[in-house]
């Protein structure tokens, strides 16, 4: 459930807590800044309906990328933390004969 996720997420981060939070936030000045710049020149030159619609389609290329640093840090502590990628090494490797 969602409290299981919090509790998981709060041990995965333990010891990374700064990190963790200065990349979201980082992350999301980045998105912020493109944001308001791109609907302030998109105002400055259409009338406000049209100045939201580009504003929101200029921030379409952003929205993955956050979803990617995302994932990135993620599986950054999964590795850190847990041997993640020993774990799936160790899953594809296959078994010896007789095992």
């Amino acid at each position: 459930g969602g409290l299981r996720a919090l509790k998981r997420g709060r041990v995965l981060t333990s010891g990374y807590v700064a990190r963790a939070a200065v990349l979201i936030f980082v992350t999301a000045l980045i998105a912020l800044v493109v944001s308001f710049g791109s609907l302030a020149a998109a105002s400055a030159l259409l009338p406000i309906a049209v100045s939201s619609v580009v504003g929101s389609v200029l921030m379409l290329p952003i929205y993955p990328i956050i979803a990617c640093i995302t994932v990135v840090m993620y599986y950054d502590l999964r590795v850190r933390k847990e041997g993640f990628d020993i774990e799936l090494l160790a899953g594809a490797t296959p078994a010896a004969p007789g095992a």
